[in-house]
């Protein structure tokens, strides 16, 4: 199973699936669903947490992003 981080998994259980997380993900920042798929799987890149923390309704927040990219390093 891939790497899921907290960032991921709050949009899972906030979207209901996966699937949905994706694909509600990829509308709001207009792209491609194959990109979100591939943040869930190495993480989100930093340069698009803000843009995550908007798309989500903030459900997930730029700052937990940060925190979550500081820790793995």
């Amino acid at each position: 199973m891939p790497f899921m981080d907290k960032s991921t998994d709050r949009l899972i259980k906030h979207f209901g699936t996966r699937r949905a997380a994706i694909l509600k993900i990829s509308e709001a920042l207009e792209v491609h669903e194959e990109t979100v798929r591939l943040w869930f799987v190495d993480g989100i890149p930093l340069s698009r947490a803000i843009d995550i923390e908007r798309g989500s309704g903030g459900v997930v927040t730029a700052e937990q992003i940060l925190r979550e990219a500081k820790a793995a390093a």
